[in-house]
């Protein structure tokens, strides 16, 4: 969320950011690319929408994980079959954590 193009208080501790449009080359997939959030914070919903061109790439993976150092990701693989590039931008809810709780996000899950 550091390089997030827009960052939207929604209320309650939540967030909505927006990425960067990042292209897509023509008969090309785009390896894990991750959404990254502030310290404290955790994504609850991430998602994607093509902003170049009619033919749609598509999203093979969308998941969340958690990094070595402990912080939340979403992760997303894009194929785009087109004989174009296409820029694709990723968005995210992501929840602040309260200090004030004891919450905190598990190193791994099982």
């Amino acid at each position: 969320a550091k390089n997030a193009r827009i960052k939207q208080d929604i209320g309650d501790g939540f967030l909505r950011i927006v990425h960067p449009k990042l292209t897509i080359g023509p008969g090309s997939t785009r390896g894990v690319i991750t959404m990254t959030t502030f310290r404290n914070t955790i994504i609850i919903s991430a998602g994607w929408q093509v902003t170049l061109g009619v033919v749609e790439p598509f999203v093979i993976e969308s998941f969340p994980f958690i990094d070595r150092k402990g912080q939340s990701r979403w992760g997303f693989t894009v194929v785009n079959r087109s004989n174009e590039p296409k820029e694709v931008e990723f968005y995210g809810i992501i929840k602040e954590l309260s200090s004030r709780r004891n919450t905190h996000i598990p190193r791994k899950l099982s």
